[in-house]
């Protein structure tokens, strides 16, 4: 009922349109600034990922995958 509400025009709409975006950055760079290899090298590989599919879900999924498996490989 509460989303009928919003607007779907204009700049506040565009501005709705990207939170999601913006929080899943805000969670992300922290993590990929400070991490080590294992997070460099999924966020490399979630990015080529996206890229070519644009699929944001194909990505994460990818990302998380190599973050699990560079670790496992390192022993980290």
């Amino acid at each position: 009922m509460l989303a009928n509400k919003l607007p779907r025009q204009g700049f506040a709409a565009a501005w709705i349109k990207n939170i999601p975006g913006a929080v899943l950055a805000s969670l992300v760079a922290p993590a990929i600034m400070t991490g080590n290899l294992a997070e460099a090298l999924a966020a490399i590989a979630t990015g080529i990922v996206f890229i070519l599919t644009r699929s944001l879900i194909a990505a994460m999924a990818i990302g998380v995958l190599s973050v699990y498996l560079v670790r496992l490989a390192l022993g980290a």
